[in-house]
């Protein structure tokens, strides 16, 4: 009998917890009226008047933004943006089978877009400022987080569209989203002839579009908004076959880009894991390590200073790679750097400078502490003798727009025993131009540098960057 009695309390359990959720969950409960739904969505779709010149103008806030490289500019330019209005409107036509809001806002949206990247790269074309920085590095490889983020915006957004009472969530998937940012980025590229960033940052944008939208006919069909016309079922099965397509095609390539974020993720932290492990060598540190993962096989390679290693400590150090998922991957060793004229080692010198100071204090000190005062003075020492390198860059920038990068390194000049004058500072400087600048130009620099730094002995070397 209490079997029973407890199969009979079972399904009103069941019912009571359908009841909860129905009441917590229903879609249907402060719904708009479909008319008022389908109205909002159709009056965001045209580009025309106050909306053309407002998409204009958030292009050029978000343009500013990644050039200058603050966030604040960015959100403020996609909390203004329009652009949703023709990606929400597409998905709905879908969804309703309105083929002429479809064509209304595909033009809309061509039309937008082509204007945003015109805007953009009008803008890069002009600004002195031409560094890629981080916020627009971040808009060049898509991955499967940014499909999931499109998405799950484009629901959350249709969902307030549907709503009696507007919130703010549309202005804030605009900002998850982020549609502005990748369409201000491909101007960039555009503008500074890299087809890379221009492609990364479309994709990004052609992913956000597609998964909008398919959020939008999702939701759509979930709140019953009734079709405009009626279709036969074959050319409905087809329709769906098609967005099914485009919504596999456009995600695959983010999968295989996440894949290999994670696998490179892995590897950095199993080589810090090995490194911190394996290599123990009292008298040789680490000044710097890099891993390249762009090279066939990629690369761990190690800088070191201090005592060499001999060839069975290196050896020792390949051989238990393989135990810490390093496989395949080559460890390089530098023990010493030699100088040369790549400004990508102009640190040579410095290098050498404490690799000399590194023998000769473990060799005159005895104790931990002494060796941490002595280390102290010594970096006090070069801090005092450091370049304002970024400041120098930027102000010879100022003088010669074309000037794409540059490094600059202070030393002394050593001469022959027998040569009796003095020996003095010198000032190296390895500076890359659009264009070949003119022997003229040349020696302005050289004098401007002298003036600057206070060095009177000036080394300016030169070169062109080759065209992609």
């Amino acid at each position: 009998m209490e079997k029973t009695k407890r199969f009979k309390k079972a399904p009103r359990s069941l019912k009571l917890f359908q009841e909860i959720l129905s009441r917590h969950f229903d879609l249907l409960s402060d719904k708009a009226s479909n008319e008022e739904i389908i109205e909002s969505m159709e009056q965001a779709v045209e580009f025309k008047g106050a909306n053309l010149w407002i998409l204009i103008f958030a292009i050029l806030l978000a343009s500013i933004g990644l050039n200058i490289n603050s966030t604040a500019v960015i959100i403020g330019a996609m909390l203004i943006s329009p652009l949703m209005g023709p990606i929400v409107g597409l998905g709905l036509g879908v969804a309703t089978v309105d083929f002429d809001l479809m064509k209304r806002a595909l033009r809309s949206f061509g039309f937008a877009v082509g204007t945003a990247i015109l805007a953009s790269t009008i803008y890069f074309l002009l600004t002195p400022l031409s560094d890629a920085k981080s916020e627009l590095l971040a808009r060049t490889s898509p991955t499967i987080w940014d499909v999931l983020i499109a998405f799950f915006g484009g629901i959350a957004g249709i969902i307030a569209y549907s709503r009696k009472i507007k919130t703010n969530v549309v202005p804030g998937v605009a900002i998850a989203t982020a549609l502005m940012p990748p369409l201000c980025t491909a101007g960039y590229g555009i503008a500074n002839g890299s087809l890379a960033y221009s492609f990364g940052a479309l994709y990004l944008f052609f992913i956000n579009s597609v998964f909008i939208c398919f959020a939008t006919i999702l939701i759509s069909k979930l709140l019953h908004l009734p079709k405009k016309q009626y279709i036969d079922e074959l050319v409905q099965k087809r329709m769906r076959q098609l967005i099914a397509v485009l919504v596999i095609v456009t995600a695959l390539p983010s999968i295989y880009l996440t894949y290999r974020i994670v696998k490179n993720s892995i590897v950095e932290r199993n080589a810090n894991l090995f490194l911190t492990r394996e290599f123990r060598f009292p008298d040789t540190q680490i000044l710097d390590r890099k891993i390249h993962f762009d090279r066939n096989p990629p690369e761990i390679v190690l800088t070191l200073i201090g005592h060499a290693l001999t060839a069975d400590q290196i050896q020792q150090l390949q051989d238990q790679e393989e135990f810490y998922g390093l496989r395949g991957i080559k460890l390089v060793i530098n023990q010493t750097l030699s100088s040369n004229e790549n400004p990508e080692k102009l640190q040579t010198l410095k290098s050498e400078i404490l690799t000399e100071f590194y023998k000769q204090s473990t060799e005159s000190l005895r104790t931990k502490d002494e060796k941490i005062a002595v280390l102290e003075a010594e970096l006090a020492r070069l801090k005092s003798q450091a370049l304002p390198e970024e400041n120098l860059f930027q102000e010879a920038r100022a003088q010669h727009p074309d000037l794409v990068q540059g490094s600059f390194a202070r030393t002394n000049m050593i001469k022959d025993m027998q040569d009796k004058t003095k020996n003095g500072p010198i000032l190296l400087a390895f500076l890359e131009f659009k264009r070949n600048p003119t022997n003229k130009d040349k020696e302005r620099i050289k004098k401007w540098l002298s003036v600057r730094v206070g060095i009177d002995a000036i080394i300016l070397q030169t070169s062109v960057k080759r065209s992609n």
